[in-house]
């Protein structure tokens, strides 16, 4: 299985399907993603074993409110951890987003393709985290008012979050940052409510895993090995989570871009939709048509056959 096995058209994919198609491919496509997991497992193992606690474990973290607990001293080495695990971690994603796209458009994807679609989406990240953060504290200094001004943008930021929650799939999808961004703003209109649902779904899922994870590093008590593992552990789930969320980006592109009838399926439904479905140039697969449901004749757009020419036999 080189692609996501989809059954019917994506435009019309729920939440509990694409969990399962997610579920097919991340195991088919194993070898895409291990390495990354294996990385920052070890990482975070190695760092664990060399560096020691760092500054976001929650001894440091209690140790931190009181003041002269922690020796000036020791901040570099408490994070040092973290810096080195975030990196790894970063570059990790990178592979997991690239994996995800494979999943769509078949084929492999160049390693420059997928460093240079990483390194643009770091430099977003770059210019726009820092300014948030200023502004949170800028008005958290102002008092009151401040507080309340944060607790009215609150709502217009995570409507801008959820508009541009597929601007980092459309950059791996081969999409400038600008275009990216532009695109992730269309396909996402009147859509909130389902991105957001799909979002709570799956950091639900998140936050049992973790609880999981957290039971185990306490039975085992070894500390490098469970950090490792509970990095492994979450690196894994997050390749599922994007191919869930890639699914999703897919789903919106085409009933929003491609204006896909969203009834659209397969003949063969046991078969899976080729790659590159969904793009107006690629047509049905060979042997195979799509079939459109009653009154849906207009969504085939393709053009019909002249008419024979008079005389000519039928």
């Amino acid at each position: 299985m080189t692609t996501i096995p989809f059954t019917r058209s994506p435009a019309a994919v729920t939440l509990g399907e694409a969990m399962g198609l997610a579920g097919r491919y991340w195991s088919a496509s194993w070898e895409r993603w291990v390495l990354a997991v294996v990385a920052v497992a070890l990482a975070s193992g190695l760092a664990q074993l060399v560096l020691g606690a760092s500054l976001l474990d929650q001894q440091t973290v209690a140790n931190s409110m009181i003041p002269g607990a922690i020796d000036p001293s020791e901040v570099p080495r408490l994070l040092a951890g973290p810096i080195a695990v975030g990196l790894v971690s970063l570059v990790a994603d990178w592979f997991l987003y690239a994996n995800a796209i494979v999943g769509l458009r078949g084929g492999e994807m160049p390693l420059r393709r997928v460093i240079g679609a990483g390194l643009r989406v770091l430099l977003v990240v770059l210019l726009i985290v820092p300014g948030v953060m200023l502004a949170a504290i800028a008005l958290t200094a102002t008092g009151v008012l401040g507080l309340l001004g944060i607790v009215v943008l609150f709502p217009l930021l995570m409507l801008v979050l959820l508009r541009l929650a597929f601007w980092t799939y459309a950059i791996f999808d081969g999409q400038p940052i600008g275009a990216g961004v532009r695109l992730s703003w269309e396909i996402s209109r009147g859509a909130v409510l389902r991105i957001l649902g799909w979002q709570v779904a799956l950091a639900a899922l998140s936050f049992g895993l973790a609880l999981v994870t957290r039971l185990l590093t306490v039975v085992l008590d070894v500390p490098a090995i469970t950090a490792g593992l509970a990095s492994g552990v979450s690196t894994a789930f997050q390749a599922w989570f994007v191919i869930v969320m890639v699914i999703l980006y897919e789903s919106q592109r085409l009933r929003s871009i491609e204006g896909v009838a969203s009834m659209r399926v397969w003949v063969n439904p046991t078969e899976a939709v080729p790659s590159g479905w969904g793009q107006r140039s690629a047509g049905p697969a060979p042997g195979r048509a799509a079939e459109l449901p009653p009154g849906d004749e207009e969504a085939d757009d393709r053009p019909s056959p002249p008419p024979a020419p008079p005389g000519a036999p039928s």
